[in-house]
Formats: C-alpha cells, structure tokens, sequence
C-alpha cells in the first residue's frame, strides 16, 4: 500500500470520529495522517500516521507515541492497524487515560484504556533521555 492508499483508509476511517472532535486529513513528508483534536480542548489530540506500510504510528499530546514497525505489511492489516490506532487515539480523546511513571526511573508514559485492552504511549528515546537528566522539551 503506498501513501496515496492509506490516506483513502484514512479518510473511510475518519467517519468514526465523533460529534465534538475535529479532523484534519493530509500527507506530509510521504505519510498519510489523520488529526483528531478536541473542539473543548484543541491543545488535547492524537494523529494517527504511516507511509501505507513499513511503520505504524499513533501519537498524543505530551509527546507520547505507539510505533509499530514492519516490512510489506498485506493491505487488509493495514487497515486493521490504523483502525486500531484511531481507537486507541480516540479512547486517548475521550479521557479512557492514565498518566503513569515507571518505578525505577520515573519516566512518564499514558496508559489508554483499562484491564486487559490497556495500551500504552511511551515517550521517544530521546525524550526519554532528557527526562533522565532533567531536561524538558522545548516548544
């Protein structure tokens, strides 16, 4: 699947999206996305990205992010995966969240949902490194 294809999916997806969210469709930089923001609270979203295939991504506000990464993914997972992120984003959305830190480092990451389909956005490495030694992101 190429990116013209997935923002096709993306758009098709775009009608789960709910009263009281906007959405924003588009490519950038060879990736299909789809922007969900709260009306209520335009600072809170989550952007649902990928190339058609290679990589998943699925990010929210603070920076944190769930990447999934493989090679020829077969059209019909394609779709199953980004449908599945926009799930997650618009749990994310709704409030279905948790604000957690690891025991040991403290490191910050949100847990989306409850039980058995919790899911969890981690920071990138990066950021993760700059948390560590006290340093915040900028912007």
């Amino acid at each position: 699947m190429n990116t013209q294809e997935a923002l096709q999916v993306l758009a098709q997806l775009r009608d789960q999206v709910g009263p009281g969210l906007d959405t924003e469709l588009g490519t950038r930089r060879d990736a299909a996305y789809l922007k969900v923001a709260n009306k209520a609270d335009p600072p809170d979203f989550a952007v649902v990205w990928t190339p058609g295939d290679r990589w998943f991504s699925l990010d929210v506000a603070g920076g944190f992010s769930l990447v999934y990464i493989e090679e020829e993914t077969p059209g019909d997972e394609v779709r199953e995966r980004l449908d599945s992120y926009l799930s997650i984003g618009l749990r994310y959305l709704s409030g279905d969240r948790e604000n957690v830190r690891s025991k040991l480092l403290r490191i910050p990451s949100v847990r989306v949902g409850s039980g058995g389909n919790a899911v969890t956005l981690r920071l990138s490495l990066v950021d993760e490194v700059r948390h560590l030694f006290g340093r915040r992101r900028e912007g």
